[in-house]
């Protein structure tokens, strides 16, 4: 009002020359010239919080975090943020609670900052996939889930192509032999870890209709410690045992304890993992990885949460493969 009162014009003048929309409503170009050199000459600073109650957006997105722990949401998030301040938007971000009853509380609290939309990593343990969706429901802003938990929720969402991945691993690793493809789980129970090992079971399968020598497949659960000798059980004499870690940390122990036995990696076995993190970089090709597309996840995510309803759907994408046998 006082820039408008200084320069004797309307505020709906002044308005359209600040947001540069002098065009649009026919203001007069040297007007609209003079309007922005006298706004600089006096400090002026648009009222965000004015205009974005006007346009009846905050501008900002919620995060919820289902755990904080995982080094991949660190670095997840760090995209997010990088993609958000590319978008012009805010984020609040939040873990999601320990019970369900903290995890409607931290809901209730986000809508309450007023978001435009919430982008939710992965899925609480302790919340089942239809009740995280009818919590979802009760929101009038879109929600993007970030992770394999959602692949099949019926609800937007960005996801690691898993499938895929197994098949990279699979086309790096030594072919034919009698070795199995031993499956490491540090967590049997996890989703991703289920999805994954499913996932090599399927390609097995289709690889043993086009071949006569049936591949094994041994899901080992290594949670309690790694013992050399159940390894050494299913290695076949001159052929290296074929190892794929649910995780990166699950095959970086396996590579650890076969290094400290005196197993070579090549020779006595391939290992391979998932999620690329980027000190995989420095085991050269000991191991092997398949990148998760943390970047693009984060830009595809932050998209959708601002796109219309029918531009929002189910993303599977594809991860590369670091280092090789």
């Amino acid at each position: 009002m006082e820039l408008a009162r200084r320069l004797g014009v309307s505020q709906t003048a002044v308005s359209a020359a600040l947001r540069g929309r002098e065009r649009q409503l026919r203001l007069d170009a040297a007007l609209a010239g003079r309007i922005r050199r006298e706004a600089v000459r006096l400090g002026y600073r648009p009222n965000v919080l004015a205009r974005s109650l006007l346009r009846r957006r905050t501008d900002t997105l919620g995060v919820v975090v289902s755990d904080f722990s995982d080094p991949t949401f660190g670095i997840l998030l760090n995209h997010l943020e990088s993609a958000a301040f590319a978008a012009r938007q805010e984020l609040i971000v939040t873990g999601c609670g320990a019970s369900a009853a903290e995890t409607d509380a931290v809901w209730e609290r986000l809508l309450r900052r007023r978001v435009d939309g919430v982008l939710w990593i992965d899925r609480p343990v302790h919340l089942g996939l239809g009740r995280l969706i009818r919590l979802w429901g009760t929101a009038s802003v879109p929600v993007v889930g970030i992770g394999t938990a959602f692949r099949a929720a019926g609800a937007p969402a960005v996801v690691f192509d898993s499938e895929d991945a197994v098949g990279q691993l699979v086309a790096a690793m030594p072919r034919g032999g009698r070795s199995p493809y031993v499956f490491l789980q540090e967590n049997p129970g996890a989703e991703f870890s289920r999805w994954r090992l499913d996932c090599l079971r399927r390609r097995l399968d289709v690889g043993d209709a086009l071949s006569s020598r049936r591949a094994r497949c041994v899901a080992m659960n290594i949670a309690a410690g790694i013992k050399i000798e159940r390894f050494a059980r299913l290695r076949v004499a001159g052929e290296p045992l074929r190892l794929l870690g649910d995780q990166d940390f699950t095959g970086l122990r396996a590579l650890v304890a076969l290094e400290a036995a005196g197993w070579h990696a090549g020779r006595d076995f391939a290992l391979g993992s998932f999620d690329g993190l980027s000190w995989l970089r420095n085991l050269g090709a000991a191991f092997f990885s398949v990148e998760q597309p943390l970047e693009e996840m984060a830009r595809r995510a932050i998209a959708m949460a601002l796109s219309p309803p029918a531009a929002r759907r189910i993303e599977m994408l594809r991860g590369r493969l670091l280092g090789r046998m």
